[in-house]
């Protein structure tokens, strides 16, 4: 890669990061919901690991949230 590359790589990465941290790109509020178990529990460890062990071909928010409902 070429010092012009480079420059332009770098001019796109700092234009995302700006327009990132102006609001510009829709976010997702609640992507993780976190249950109302012990942090330290079985149950907190399987909710963190098991979804997303099986998340085949859903998209993240209806994974989390079917796995909440669960």
């Amino acid at each position: 890669m070429n010092s012009k590359d480079k420059e332009q790589l770098l001019t796109r990465i700092f234009k995302l990061h700006k327009v990132f941290h102006d609001g510009q790109i829709p976010t997702i509020a609640n992507h993780e919901v976190h249950p109302d178990v012990p942090i330290d529990s079985r149950e907190n460890y399987l909710y963190f690991t098991l979804p997303p062990s099986l998340n085949f071909q859903r998209q993240s928010p209806a994974m989390w949230k079917s796995a909440y409902a669960t």
